[in-house]
């Protein structure tokens, strides 16, 4: 019997629209491109997520690759307020689940300061239980460690629970230790998947 409910955050109950905002702050289109490449898409913003590294330092390195786009750099990374919005659905979403009677839990890679800065703009919080952010533990998903400490935190049981993400590779490591699994690729389409799963378990 499934007890449990798991959301990531980033493009599962929110959108991360950098590009976006680049846009809306006049940052041209190739450096954008550049940016994309170079920032926001490379393996060191994971790093980010992580908090082992500072994030200063993971800063520093951004535009050490994007030299002529340093200012750009610091435009967009001093205006990340608005880089995240709600999907209108999630906070409906989430209540829905939890006047059903579900725990709902966030399990999410989200770099210290952001999130910091984004979590009182959720409107869904209030029917969240709890939550695991990879900069508090210096893990990020994949990393079944991650998992383990929600598990062990919450006294969360696997084989109760259905876990959403975006990300295939997320899911994959959750289904290994027993999770049911729902890789995000629209909301809509994730709460009909949902509400099927919790129809036959």
């Amino acid at each position: 019997m499934i007890k449990n409910i798991v959301f990531d955050i980033g493009m599962v109950l929110i959108d991360f629209h950098w590009q976006k905002t680049m846009k809306e702050l006049g940052i041209p289109d190739e450096a954008i491109e550049v940016l994309g490449k170079n920032m926001v898409e490379h393996t060191l913003w994971g790093e980010m997520d992580r908090g082992f590294i500072p994030e200063e330092e993971l800063v520093a390195e951004f535009k050490r690759m994007s030299p002529q786009y340093t200012e750009y750099i610091d435009l967009f990374l001093n205006n990340m307020e608005g880089v995240v919005t709600d999907y209108p659905g999630s906070k409906s979403w989430l209540k829905e689940l939890k006047d059903r009677g579900y725990n709902i839990y966030l399990l999410s890679n989200y770099p210290k300061s952001f999130f910091e800065m984004h979590v009182k703009n959720y409107s869904f919080m209030p029917y969240v239980d709890g939550r695991v952010v990879s900069y508090e533990y210096k893990v990020k998903k994949p990393d079944v460690r991650i998992y383990e400490i929600l598990c062990e935190k919450y006294n969360i049981k696997p084989e109760e629970s259905v876990f959403l993400d975006d990300r295939a590779e997320n899911i994959a490591t959750a289904e290994s230790m027993g999770f049911k699994g729902i890789v995000v690729t629209d909301q809509d389409t994730a709460r009909r998947q949902l509400d099927e799963l919790l129809g036959c378990c």
